[in-house]
């Protein structure tokens, strides 16, 4: 049985949505990023960054 549902699917694109602009956000202010990273004592911040 293969129902779709209006409410889930958009439920599903708006919740991938937050994900999605979080990383653009990340990518657009590297060196905040890095300096979050720094701040919250994790080593190699730079490969943190280049990992995530």
């Amino acid at each position: 049985m293969n129902t779709f549902n209006l409410s889930t699917f958009s439920g599903r694109v708006l919740l991938a949505l937050i994900f999605v602009i979080s990383g653009f956000g990340k990518l657009a202010d590297p060196s905040g990023t890095i300096a979050y990273i720094a701040s919250v004592g994790a080593p190699a911040p730079e490969l943190a960054y280049g990992v995530a």
